[in-house]
This record gives structure tokens, sequence and C-alpha cells, in this order.
């Protein structure tokens, strides 16, 4: 009876995970993602964030470990942020091979970097260029589902912060996933 439950609650999170994508990708397709920024240390709210994981780091069998600088003041939307950093986490959780994923903050030349790195199948050049287009996914070749929306939605969330979102892999030896923002935000 618990195994039966623990499924349902596990289809209803995934289904309510797709509905808020494709509602993001809606209102990003319309311009209409509103960003709401406020001033905070980024290196401790991605500690915040990593630890939200880890339960589920440990189910699938990756050990997920996060390394940060003392303090990295920014300004940034909580939420959507949030959002892109845990793509970023649930994709290496999905690719990962099992293996370690460490997640890094880090400054340089007034940008802040948030990298997730994990140590799986990594991704083929050829497909490295399309892995943030919408709907585009490499899962169908392995077995995994996906929509191919969270990238997208990630990189769409760092663009909207004056930042960007990048790769960095190598055929089974990982990815590592950099997303960047402004240190300062000189729109404001």
């Amino acid at each position: 009876m618990v195994s039966a439950l623990t499924i349902a609650e596990n289809q209803s999170q995934r289904l309510s995970r797709l509905i808020k994508d494709l509602l993001n990708v809606s209102l990003i397709s319309t311009g209409r993602l509103d960003i709401e920024k406020k001033s905070g240390d980024l290196a401790a709210f991605v500690k915040e964030v990593v630890s939200d994981y880890e339960d589920k780091s440990e189910i699938v069998g990756s050990k997920l470990s996060v390394s940060t600088a003392k303090s990295i003041l920014c300004t940034f939307d909580e939420i959507r942020l949030e959002q892109a950093i845990g793509n970023l986490i649930a994709n290496a959780m999905k690719f990962g091979s099992n293996k370690p994923i460490a997640v890094s903050v880090s400054s340089a030349d007034e940008m802040a970097y948030i990298a997730v790195k994990d140590e799986g199948i990594g991704i083929p050049k050829a497909q490295q260029d399309h892995i943030f287009d919408l709907f585009y996914t490499k899962s169908q070749n392995i077995g995994q589902k996906g929509l191919g929306v969270g990238l997208y939605i990630s990189q769409k969330i760092a663009q909207s912060h004056g930042g960007s979102l990048r790769v960095e892999s190598e055929v089974k030896k990982g990815s590592t996933f950099i997303l960047s923002i402004p240190m300062s935000n000189k729109n404001e």
C-alpha cells in the first residue's frame, strides 16, 4: 500500500512539474516571464536549493555536493533561479549515470557562476548546439523521458537576469552546465 501511495505521489509531482513547465514556456514565448529580483547572497541561496535535492539524489544513487565562495552578493529572482538550478540538478540526476554531482558557486569579473557537473553519459558535440532549443531532447535515444523544456527554460531565466547558460561536455565523461548572472544589475 505504501509503495502505491509513493508511486501516486511521484506521478502527481511529475504532472505538476509538467504543467508548470508548459506554463513557463507559454510565458516565455509571449514575453511575459515575470522576474522579481532582490538582493541576496547567491552562495547561501544555492546551498539551500541543493539541500532540497539531496534526498532525491540519494534515491537515484548520486552523491550531491556543493562548494561555494564565502558570500556572493547578487540581485536575482529566487523563484526563477531555484527553478533553473533545479532543472540542471534534475538533468544531472537523470543523465549522470548514478555518479557524483557537484554544484559550485564562484565569481569573477563582476559575474557570478553556478556550475552543475555530473560524470555521466555526456553530450555529443553535434547535439550541444541544440540542447537549449525548445522541445529538443536527447533522451529519446537512451530511454529517458522528458519534454525538452527544462534547459530551454533555464537558459531563458539566465538571460532574463542578464546572464547566460552554457555547457561543457564530453561523451562518457559527463557534462558541466554553467549558469552566469551579473553580480550587480546595471539595468535596474
